[in-house]
């Protein structure tokens, strides 16, 4: 399998007023999706010890799906849980 690379980015997490500021790198990545004619691309926090991804609703209303008519599953990680719905893409 072919290794692609991509620089992590360097984000202000302290507010810009506050003295030093504070940064922390991050591994995102452009994304463009697909369904039919309809094409999204943003930029993706991915994580690469995932075996699945999720992304925010709004990128399913954009390519046109109706994201409460997708089949239901719960995702856990270090952080918490969260209900999604699942499309395919």
């Amino acid at each position: 399998m072919k290794q692609i690379r991509f620089p992590y980015i360097k984000y202000l997490v302290t507010p810009s007023i506050q003295k030093p500021a504070k940064y922390v790198y991050r591994p995102v990545i452009p994304i463009k999706l697909f369904l039919d004619e309809r094409v999204i691309t943003f930029d993706a926090l991915i994580d690469s010890g995932a075996d699945e991804c999720t992304f925010p609703g709004w990128i399913a209303k954009t390519l046109g799906y109706n994201v409460y008519e997708g089949k239901q599953k719960i995702f856990s990680g270090i952080g918490g849980s969260v209900l999604a719905y699942l499309h395919k893409t």
